[in-house]
Order: C-alpha cells, then structure tokens, then sequence
C-alpha cells in the first residue's frame, strides 16, 4: 500500500493527554506510545486530544503554548472541551482534515466524545485504524457494577457500524482480548502490553524501625479497586501500615475515610493524595509490599512500576498477573479479605529483596519501553503494509 514511501504520518486521537495526570495511567500510556513510534524515523506523529485537566468536568489544562511539543518531537495539539469530560466542538472541526492527512489512526478510550467521529471519518477516508480502549470494553463487559451498561451496548453498536474495515484493537491482556471481541466481535486483536519505566537503580530498602510492614495502594481511589477489602485485611494485621496514593470522586474518598476510622484504622492508614514523578518514586521506594486489591483491571501499570522499582507485588486474580506467581515476586490471589491477609503474612517473612529482583528482572526483560515499543511498531508497519 506504502511500499514507496519513506515516512508515514500517525494520527492519535485521544480525549485526554499529558499533563492531564488525573485521569490515571492511560494517559501515561498514550503518551509512551506516542514516544515510541515519534523515535522510529520512518513515523512522523501528532496528537489531537482536548484541554481537560480531570475527571472534574470544570478544569481545563493551563497551557503556555498549544500545540505542546514532546520529546522526542511531535506535537499535540489541544482543542477546548466544551461539554463533560471531552465534548469539544474544535476537536470535530479539526478531525476531518487531520484523518485525511494521516496514514494511520491510533484511537483512544471507548465512551468518550471522539470515539465515533472518528471510527467514522477513518472508515470514510478509507485509513487503517488502532483502536486502544483501555480496559473500558472489558470493565462493561467483566463488571457488574458498570454504570449505562444499555446505553453502552447502543453505543458499542453505532462504534461497530461506523468503524473501518481495517480496524485493530489494541489489548494489553488476553483476559482483556477476550472480553473486548465480545464486545467488538468484527474488530482484528492485537495484544501487547503497558510499557514501564525501568529504573536504573533498585533502591535499598530498609524497614522502619518500629518493624511494621509498610503496605503501599497506589490508583485512582474508585470502588473498583477494592480498597475496602484491603482496609478489612488490615484489621488482623496490626503489625502492618498502609500508605494510599489516588485521588477519587469526593464523595467516595470520604467514605473511605469514614471506613477507616469505624475500623480503628486511623493511626496505621494515612492518605496522601496525587502523586507521580519524583514523588511516585519516593512512594515506591519507601514501601515494602504493593498491594492493588482490583475487582477488575485490564493490565494493571502500577503492578508493573512497583516490579519494576523492585517491590514486591500482591494483587488479586481480577488483574492479569498471573505472572506473579511464575516469577515468585508477589502473590496473585484471589479477592478476599481473608486471602489479602493472608498473603500479607507469607510475605512478611519472606526475602523481600530477593522477590523485588525477581519481579525487576522480568519487566526489563518483557516490559520495557524498547521491547514494547518493537511489537507496536511492527504492528504499525504491518497496518500500513510495510511489515
């Protein structure tokens, strides 16, 4: 289709970007793919995305230029939100002209406003399509708490109709693939993973010296999670702390603070809100144990930055890390309050520094930016029929 051509254009189309933070780790994905395409000479990459800065409809991101240039060299422009989380008039003014230009769309998220427009313009103009859902076709598929679950199904129907021939679902899981093509049955799969930052050096970790395990949760705080289990696990593990770090609707965090207190939690279990860069890395370092006790995830990348500083990991089998157990750097149990519990206490007296190895040597070798980056580029190249 390219044979002769020496650089293709890549569209992403994506309803949230960097530094829009709070909307948790698919932004940090996007933005790592987009990294890793933008440094392959044969790809010159944009972005289109909107200027909302959270999940609080009212925000929108302060930018000093727009577009933003990212290292290593590609812009994303930022259309203004008018409506919700990605409503943006602009956004549907600039798409028809971008997709057009593009040789390749690499779409986003699932029920948010770009997602037909442009599954729509890509079909139209005849363009190969990625489509990355993180995790939501799963959620609806797998949750059963899932919010609009029949309006979502109508709108999965018009995404089906309007979506190009040529239509790849990005996965991270196969536990996500499968539950995806349930949803998007006439859609090709293709599953590679989250890439992760791999640090250049574990830190030495050293217990504090009032001897308590700290326990650390890091994500959004949503009743997805599975923080109230954990908080019942820690009712039996007096000799335990825990740190969380997320942030969350207001109303449900101060439930979860509520829950702490009529649990008598209130001395081991403290909440620091936000946090990523520098302080992310301060909170893994001065952990002992990483503990996401999900109802359901699609990949997990905390899972794989916590593994990757070298902590030890328990997580629960509604998360696609069964690799835990293969590499003996955690446990994968199932979810529980008991099973937490009792994970925590095996763990306590295990060779925590030798498990953090473990878990670091396995995301170097199959989850690093450059081992993933391979497998997303081959998957362009062969979209575009260049492979």
């Amino acid at each position: 289709m390219h044979g002769a051509q020496s650089m293709f254009n890549i569209l992403h189309v994506t309803p949230h970007f960097l530094p829009a933070r709070e909307f948790g780790g698919p932004v940090f994905s996007v933005a790592s793919v987009c990294s890793g395409i933008a440094e392959d000479d044969r790809f010159r990459v944009s972005a289109i995305t909107t200027d909302a800065a959270s999940p609080n409809n009212s925000t929108r991101l302060d930018l000093d230029a727009n577009p933003q240039r990212f290292d290593p060299g590609y812009d994303v422009y930022y259309a203004r939100r008018d409506l919700m989380q990605s409503t943006s008039a602009e956004m549907l003014r600039l798409l028809p002209k971008s997709i057009s230009q593009a040789d390749l769309v690499h779409l986003s998220w699932t029920y948010s406003f770009p997602t037909i427009p442009t599954l729509a313009l890509a079909r139209l103009m005849s363009k190969p399509l990625i489509w990355s859902p993180h995790g939501s076709l799963q959620a609806s598929e797998e949750w059963h708490d899932a919010p609009r679950k029949r309006l979502k199904k109508q709108y999965e129907r018009v995404c089906r109709i309007a979506m190009p021939r040529d239509t790849v679902l990005h996965l991270t899981a196969d536990s996500e693939r499968d539950a995806s093509l349930k949803r998007i049955p006439n859609a090709r799969a293709s599953v590679i993973a989250n890439g992760v930052d791999i640090p250049r050096h574990p830190v030495a970790r050293k217990k504090r010296e009032d001897g308590k395990l700290r326990l650390l949760y890091l994500s959004r705080l949503h009743e997805k999670k599975g923080l109230e289990f954990l908080f019942r696990s820690l009712v039996d593990l007096p000799d335990a702390t825990l740190d969380v770090f997320g942030t969350g609707l207001a109303g449900y965090v101060a439930s979860l603070r509520t829950m702490v207190s009529e649990c008598g939690l209130s001395e081991r279990v403290n909440f620091h809100g936000h946090c990523d860069g520098e302080r992310k890395t301060a909170a893994f370092n001065n952990a002992d144990l990483f503990v996401l006790p999900t109802q359901g995830e699609n990949f997990g990348i905390v899972v794989a930055e916590a593994l990757a500083a070298g902590l030890p990991v328990i997580t629960t089998k509604n998360a696609p890390w069964s690799g835990i157990e293969k590499h003996r750097c955690g446990r994968w149990v199932d979810l529980g309050v008991d099973q937490i519990s009792n994970a925590v206490r095996e763990l306590a007296s295990a060779d925590l520094k030798q498990m953090g190895a473990r878990g670091r040597n396995w995301m170097r070798a199959e989850f690093a930016h450059e081992v993933v980056n391979k497998q997303m580029i081959q998957l362009y190249l062969d979209l575009l029929g260049a492979g």
